[in-house]
């Protein structure tokens, strides 16, 4: 029996500390570089928050039919077939949460000023592992804390950076935008809105599925989204484009354009503060995964023993984390990690289809079957342009899910064995 001790305002805190992470204080810049335009990159943010919102509210809908925790790996496997399960169980230990994990600690260090000092980064991925892990209640505790006054600060900065830009008259010139690559910015951005799925790994404990689950994924997703646009209109029109492109700490530059070294240190201080909750909130919400996967008997058992909070599942995602972290650097991460996770929620929104098809249940809401639709042909549309712009990107991501399938085809063969 799963403990639904998850109430509204912590799962808004989770969802939220998932998802503002790395991406949205680095991707802008190679975003710009890409496209050329800062209208462009702009656009291509508003896209991902649609995009976000879409999926979002098709996951509800598939909670509230299987409200138990494990992620996409329950949902597939439940709704579709345990092979597709267990591919997604893998995408998303690894393209999920350890690549993210590894990502968020790199940006950690690049926002400390301490780019390739190692140590930080590692430091903050056994912190949380431990506190989750081992203090699982005090974890929770301090997470909602810092989300909090994460979120405080930086409004606080959004209020005081757009009234800045409003006094510069030599920011309003467009750009001659580089529209061959809004598909590859668009799944770049796409990994700055990671994490709007993050309600069903924890589903099984949440308290009230119904009135829950809505609220705070909706509040979430509209809440970040439009926080990712106030900020990114910031960092694209506080300094030159120039200054900006291919810079993966536009954030910082943007800060010291408009109000010099303090302000730079000061946003610094609140990305710290993000990376260190993305870090807290990942290695709360992946392990439930392998918590699942261990006890349906896809990966040892003693991961999936006793109830949540999964401290072996934590010290594996750690371990794991740590390995990506050390040998990998950010922009390695972004493409591939932001690919492969647009495709195995694509799958996942597909089971809908099949649920209604196969058992005749289908969603109550009049925005099905449009939402999931929508959803999946633009996840489609992006991963083809970002597969046609960044073969090597794309070739890794394929990589990742023909290794699931190998691994489940291992699995079964030695479960038939046994």
């Amino acid at each position: 029996m799963e403990n639904r001790s998850l109430g509204g305002g912590a799962l808004l805190a989770l969802i939220i500390a998932n998802i503002i992470g790395t991406g949205v204080f680095t991707t802008s810049g190679y975003s710009v570089g890409a496209l050329g335009s800062r209208e462009a990159v702009l656009l291509a943010w508003l896209v991902g928050g649609v995009h976000a919102l879409l999926g979002a509210l098709s996951y509800v809908w598939l909670v509230q039919r299987y409200p138990h925790s494990g992620g996409e790996y329950l949902l597939l496997s439940r709704a579709l077939h345990p092979a597709a399960g267990y591919v997604a169980g893998w995408v998303s230990l690894f393209a999920g949460f350890t690549g993210p994990i590894a990502a968020a600690a790199h940006g950690l260090e690049a926002y400390a000023g301490m780019t390739g000092v190692r140590w930080l980064g590692a430091s903050a991925i056994v912190l949380f592992a431990l506190l989750h892990g081992v203090f699982a209640r005090g974890g929770v505790w301090v997470q909602n804390a810092a989300v909090a006054l994460k979120m405080v600060l930086l409004l606080l900065f959004v209020g005081w950076g757009m009234w800045g830009i409003t006094i510069r008259p030599d920011l309003g010139s467009l750009e001659v935008a580089n529209w061959s690559a809004f598909g590859s910015a668009c799944v770049w951005i796409s990994f700055s809105y990671t994490g709007w799925n993050a309600a069903v790994y924890v589903a099984g404990e949440i308290k009230d599925i119904e009135r829950d689950l809505f609220r705070s994924t909706l509040g979430a997703v509209l809440i970040i989204t439009a926080l990712y646009l106030f900020l990114n209109a910031i960092f694209l029109y506080a300094a030159p484009i120039a200054a900006l492109q291919n810079k993966a700490d536009v954030g910082r530059l943007a800060a010291s354009a408009l109000g010099g070294t303090g302000a730079a240190q000061f946003l610094s201080a609140i990305v710290v503060l993000a990376l260190v909750t993305s870090i807290s909130a990942m290695s709360m919400a992946g392990p439930r995964v392998t918590w699942q996967m261990a006890r349906d008997g896809y990966l040892p058992a003693i991961f999936g023993r006793g109830e949540p909070p999964p401290t072996l599942a934590i010290f594996l995602q750690a371990v794991l984390a740590l390995g990506v972290f050390w040998f990998s650097s950010l922009k390695e991460l972004l493409g591939m990690i932001g690919l492969t996770l647009i495709l195995s929620s694509a799958g996942t929104v597909c089971s809908l289809f099949v649920e209604e098809s196969r058992h005749g249940w289908r969603p109550k809401s009049k925005l099905h079957p449009l939402f999931p639709i929508l959803f999946v042909i633009s996840t489609l549309a992006m991963g083809v342009w970002m597969a046609w712009r960044s073969p090597k990107e794309a070739a890794v991501s394929v990589g990742v899910i023909i290794l699931g399938v190998l691994g489940y085809a291992v699995q079964r063969k030695r479960t038939k064995a046994d």
